[in-house]
């Protein structure tokens, strides 16, 4: 009976220290990372990372599933995978070539040697492989060994926050105030302005200036804390610049802006007969007569040239050539195009002896041809006064 009791006082007090150690507020000093508890059941990667975006644990909520070397960090009494070691897996390597024996090269043991927190479970990073975002890196505490599975397959998920919060930087062992400074936002482009100051607050972390980046990006909502622009009320953005209209003065025709999304050639039949820009709803799209005014340096292409595609000879065995192959010399600067495009545009014109088929200028080379309707391909629209 003694020996009963013996038994039951000691798997008590396993279940008890077991719950206990995974519930302590595990801080990892010399990395500024604090740990949470871990999940009660295993669960799929997106499961693990809703977990953490929504836990409240010891008061804070700025938990988060940790990246894959974070996760290392925890990693101890295993040279191959202890951050540093020769296991090649890390944020900046997350693709499956960066797999090797190494990464599983420590014998297995239960007991819990292998985490700095007693973890002998698997648990989840956030890293994604790198190829393949269906795919995620963990670590099995067992072995001390990384891994990958697909997302949907289930592990357990500690979080991690940084130990210091917000305004405060760790150094020697302790949260500091972060010290401030005022920078200058840089890269505005032509045709835009700040939305919606020039220059940003970067705080201290310990090692960087955050954020980092002080070049301006394109957004539509405007911020104080990162360096944000936006087109100008008279230009549009087409993924990389401002872009106002243009009006040919050997034409008079105005184009617009080229379109920020490639479409097929129905959608931009409809994308530029609804087009309606800077007080304008006239445009359509261009027939390939009129797209071909826009080809500069290329006798064979530009209008009047040798290329036999023009609005009054559509089909493709009787009026396409060599001479609508542009030229040999291909150019992504925009030298063929007055708009300094290098992007294919469609025309709205059809081959007439295919409907399936509509004509498109390609301007890198700057070429004439023919694709399905149903190819993607950008726009730009024009109308005339």
């Amino acid at each position: 009976m003694k020996n009963l009791y013996l038994l039951i006082t000691i798997c008590l007090f396993s279940v008890i220290f077991e719950s206990c150690r995974d519930k302590i507020d595990s801080t990892d000093f010399e990395n500024n990372l604090a740990w949470s508890s871990k999940s009660p059941t295993g669960i799929s990667w997106f499961e693990a990372a809703d977990y953490c975006d929504n836990l409240t644990e010891r008061e804070k909520s700025d938990w988060r599933l940790p990246t894959i070397d974070e996760l290392r960090n925890l990693i101890q009494s295993c040279q191959e995978t202890i951050p540093g070691g020769s296991c090649a897996v890390s944020e900046t390597c997350a693709g499956g070539y960066c797999l090797d024996e190494s990464c599983q090269a420590c014998s297995p043991e239960l007991n819990g040697s292998y985490s700095k927190l007693g973890d002998t479970n698997q648990l989840w990073s956030a890293t994604s492989l790198s190829n393949n975002d269906l795919a995620a890196w963990y670590i099995d505490f067992s072995n001390a060994g990384i891994y990958l599975d697909e997302k949907e397959n289930y592990r357990y998920a500690r979080c991690v926050r940084s130990q210091c919060d917000n305004g405060y930087f760790w150094n020697n062992g302790k949260c500091e105030t972060a010290p401030t400074r005022t920078a200058d936002c840089t890269g505005l482009p032509a045709n835009a302005s700040w939305n919606s100051v020039s220059k940003i607050t970067q705080t201290w972390n310990g090692s960087d200036w955050i954020p980092t980046n002080l070049e301006g990006t394109y957004s539509e909502e405007p911020s104080t804390a990162e360096c944000r622009f936006k087109c100008n009320s008279e230009s549009v953005w087409n993924g990389e610049i401002c872009e106002k209209t243009y009006t040919d003065p050997s034409t008079g025709l105005i184009w617009s802006p080229r379109s920020l999304d490639s479409m097929d050639w129905y959608y931009a039949m409809d994308y530029c007969d609804n087009l309606s820009l800077f007080g304008y709803n006239d445009w359509h799209l261009p027939t390939i007569s009129e797209l071909r005014t826009l080809i500069r340096n290329c006798s064979n292409t530009e209008t009047g040239g040798e290329c036999g595609v023009t609005d009054t000879c559509l089909s493709f065995k009787e009026c396409f050539n060599d001479a609508c192959g542009g030229r040999d010399e291909v150019d992504y600067l925009g030298k063929y195009s007055k708009l300094d495009d290098w992007r294919p545009l469609w025309s709205s014109s059809t081959q007439s002896d295919d409907a399936d088929f509509a004509w498109y200028v390609f301007f890198k080379y700057p070429l004439i041809d023919g694709d399905y309707k149903s190819s993607n391909i950008p726009v730009r629209c024009v109308r005339s006064e």
